[in-house]
């Protein structure tokens, strides 16, 4: 069969818009599912000085891989809160495990991290890897980044991140944390 010239360029373009219509869906749709929607959002805020902070010398005496951080510190719906000993949303755990004491990075701690955040509806289950510089405090800004794996409660299988990020003067130990509860 012949086809006239313009028949063949009317197909051309309708094969080819055809195509980039179908392509331009399958990306939606895969961005659509790369990308979860937000739908709870919690920000909370805490002081390091607030902490009850246990470390366990795994080997040798002094610092080294192995040695454990943990930690029990509350947590407040707004900073004037926590400033004013307001009253704590409630109470976070971390158990934290030295990996590597500058050892691939000069300077530098790796930190496994697992814990949970209780809040009144229920309770929030989280992990990381963390890392940090030592000797000398952490500056206003640094930002840490937590995976939430679970939880019971309202949060019974939940999923997202938390944010947690210095706020204050330079060599503060407020923390905010945003955690980020995704469909």
């Amino acid at each position: 069969m012949r086809l006239l010239p313009f028949l063949k360029n009317t197909l051309l373009i309708g094969t080819l818009t055809f195509g980039t219509m179908a392509g331009t869906s399958a990306v939606a749709a895969a961005e659509n599912l790369a990308k979860p929607k937000v739908v709870k959002q919690i920000t909370t805020y805490s002081h390091q000085a607030d902490w009850d902070a246990t470390y366990i010398d795994a080997h040798e005496p002094g610092y080294g891989t192995g040695d454990q951080h943990i930690v029990v510190f509350p947590f407040y719906k707004t900073l004037a809160a926590l400033r004013t000993d307001g009253k704590p949303l409630g109470t976070s755990f971390r158990e934290s495990v030295l990996l590597s004491s500058g050892t691939v990075v000069a300077d530098k701690d790796f930190w496994a991290v697992n814990g949970f955040s209780v809040f009144k509806d229920g309770r929030i289950d989280v992990t990381a890897l963390y890392s940090n510089t030592r000797g000398g405090p952490t500056p206003t800004g640094t930002k840490s980044y937590y995976t939430i794996t679970g939880g019971t409660g309202k949060y019974f299988g939940a999923r997202g991140t938390i944010i947690t990020e210095r706020v204050g003067e330079n060599t503060s130990r407020y923390l905010k944390s945003t955690y980020k509860i995704l469909q």
